[in-house]
């Protein structure tokens, strides 16, 4: 009998010590935020997406996580915006021109000699996103834009002095703005999936490509070109966002907590990670005996000037559509003003 009381004692006594256990320190299950990118995970912009779902980790003593599907694993590039969007993830990183005309106002960054450095410009798109982004983001909350560093010519025969020097090249171009303004300096803007440029451009069937010096390693540009042409000329654009109805559905602490870690600031970082990876890019390039041109004030005036109908034209149409495309083209340009 007297063990039997005893043993009772020890249960009695510990259910006694769980309930004198603060109701505070209860821990819930973490929110885990699905995100998803098509960038491989070593890149530049894939490790700051991971960096940040370290810092809202810890800055929300484990509350709040983020589960990254790089790669495409979800979804080809041009429906990552759909999958946030639609609510499928929560956030996707992507580039605006996988879906050419679907973010107008956000691709005048993209127009010939508007950015000439990522980190200036990426705050820039950023701060400009809500009173002039947002509409053309639907569905979702801006995170932070980014504006990568404008893309270099890259040749594997001829050389590019001036703007004589285009006519005929067949150049491989990403996006909208490169097509158009290779056009306008007489060239010949070829369309092609990334991983054929190397192999194009040492047959003959590409006279070069327009890339940034980022990815030159990535693709082989180093590989096969012999000169790569500065200034660079057009820049790609990228988001960051969430879905706004899982936004707006997470505590307020949390919602604060993103807000604090997103936005110019954020932007910047990013931006200037990218600005770091082309340094090393450039000097891949170098090691691999390419040779830098840098092209003289009169040949870049004279490319200014061959590209500026195509410019003129882009801005006209969208202000006609209603959409303040001026205000936002000068704006991204008085950002270069901090740029050396």
């Amino acid at each position: 009998m007297k063990s039997r009381f005893k043993v009772f004692g020890v249960l009695a006594a510990a259910l006694l010590a769980l309930l004198a256990v603060p109701a505070g320190n209860t821990r819930a299950a973490p929110i885990v935020l699905k995100a998803s990118h098509f960038l491989p995970p070593e890149h530049s912009l894939a490790r700051d997406l991971a960096a940040w779902g370290e810092e809202l980790k810890a800055k929300s003593k484990g509350q709040l996580e983020l589960q990254i599907f790089p790669a495409n694993q979800l979804a080809p590039p041009p429906k990552h915006y759909d999958l946030a969007a639609s609510g499928e993830v929560d956030i996707a990183m992507a580039l605006h021109g996988y879906t050419p005309g679907r973010f107008p106002l956000t691709e005048v960054a993209q127009l010939p000699f508007v950015v000439r450095e990522a980190a200036a410009s990426s705050v820039r798109l950023t701060e400009l996103a809500p009173q002039y982004l947002a509409k053309e983001h639907a569905g979702v909350k801006i995170l932070l834009l980014v504006a990568a560093a404008p893309s270099k010519i890259h040749l594997a025969r001829k050389r590019i002095d001036s703007i004589r020097d285009f006519k005929g090249l067949r150049l491989r171009f990403s996006g909208s703005a490169a097509g158009e303004s290779v056009r306008a300096l007489g060239g010949i803007p070829i369309e092609m999936p990334p991983a054929k440029v190397a192999d194009a451009m040492k047959s003959g069937e590409l006279d070069g490509t327009i890339f940034p010096y980022e990815a030159v390693k990535t693709f082989r540009i180093n590989e096969v070109s012999k000169y790569s042409v500065e200034p660079g000329f057009s820049s790609v654009t990228f988001f960051v966002v969430m879905n706004r109805k899982r936004y707006e559905s997470l505590p307020k602490h949390l919602r604060d907590l993103i807000d604090a870690t997103t936005g110019p600031a954020a932007a910047r970082r990013f931006g200037a990670h990218l600005d770091e990876q082309e340094n090393i890019g450039r000097k891949a390039m170098i090691d691999s005996g390419v040779e830098i041109v840098r092209l003289s004030d009169a040949a870049i005036s004279r490319m200014e000037a061959a590209t500026l109908n195509y410019t003129r034209r882009v801005l006209s149409d969208l202000e006609k559509r209603g959409l303040p495309a001026n205000t936002v083209y000068l704006e991204m340009v008085s950002a270069n003003a901090s740029v050396r």
